[in-house]
């Protein structure tokens, strides 16, 4: 149990559902990628980014004492040698296996992706963390890579009504980037006492709560008028069940959660923020799943 919590399971479900979502959403079964190679590429993101968790938590012994003891799991119920070994297996799996689809699909070179996520996770957690803000976007760069080398093998152009595709392929992870680098910047306010007392040099730790919760609401405005844009577009497009669907269970909700954020500023005030952050973004995850259906009633009708 304590390595599955390690690893971080839930998230793991998420992109692996996210994954499962972009490939066989944004696609036609004509066009569709094999599910042989799309089970390469997802079991080889989950690998990597199960390592990607386990280097972190390696480097982050001493803050997660002060912020999470409760939840302190390298040196205490799994020996740090161990950990290690874990970590450079599942490098090691994930990065075979990307070579191995890019292979079966004429694009080995498509594998750098793969090995350049592999270092930017030991980068951030060794290095990035710490400094203000580059650790905060390095994460939210590689969630929408879990978009993204879905779409490198499987490009959303080839499927019909391009513009719809595409569109919603940049959205979905144009949106991956912002709701996770906003979620990022929430824990480092959750986390400031024990960044502060190691040394780190977050936003919180260097210009304190009340800047970074600016911060916060700036990037919350970002999102909610970039999903705005993206509804105005989805409407033009006809796609109005999508659009409903994304005023109702994405700008809604994060215009209340906005209004939440700011009633507080305790550590566990800003933990159930991310949390309820975490619940925002599964409807945004399951957009695609509208999208879909949505496209094939429309191709019904024509």
């Amino acid at each position: 149990m304590h390595w599955l919590m390690l690893i971080r399971w839930k998230n793991l479900a998420i992109v692996a559902l996210t994954q499962s979502l972009v490939w066989y959403c944004l696609s036609t079964k004509d066009v569709r990628l094999s599910v042989g190679i799309f089970l390469l590429l997802c079991v080889s993101t989950l690998l990597i980014t199960a390592a990607g968790y386990i280097i972190n938590d390696i480097y982050d012994t001493d803050i997660d004492a002060i912020n999470k003891p409760d939840r302190l799991f390298i040196g205490a119920a799994i020996p740090k040698r161990h950990a290690l070994w874990v970590y450079w297996g599942c490098n090691t799996a994930g990065l075979l296996l990307a070579i191995l689809a890019g292979y079966c699909y004429g694009g080995i070179e498509l594998a750098l992706v793969q090995l350049g996520c592999i270092l930017l996770l030991w980068l951030y957690s060794a290095y990035l963390k710490r400094t203000l803000l580059i650790g905060n976007l390095a994460v939210a760069a590689l969630s929408s890579v879990v978009v993204i080398i879905i779409m490198l093998y499987q490009p959303v152009t080839i499927a019909p009504m391009a513009v719809a595709p595409s569109i919603m392929g940049f959205c979905y992870a144009l949106f991956a980037f912002m709701a996770t680098w906003l979620r990022e910047l929430v824990k480092d306010m959750e986390d400031a006492r024990g960044d502060a007392a190691c040394g780190s040099s977050t936003l919180p730790v260097k210009y304190g709560i009340q800047v970074a919760g600016i911060w916060v609401f700036a990037l919350v405005i970002s999102m909610m008028l970039a999903l705005g844009f993206a509804v105005v577009q989805l409407f033009l497009l006809h796609y109005f069940y999508l659009g409903g669907y994304i005023v109702l269970l994405l700008l809604l909700p994060m215009s209340t959660w906005s209004v939440f954020i700011g009633k507080n500023n305790t550590p566990t005030h800003y933990h159930k923020a991310a949390n309820w952050l975490k619940v925002i973004m599964l409807p945004g995850i399951c957009s695609l799943i509208v999208y879909y259906l949505e496209t094939q009633h429309i191709l019904c009708a024509r």
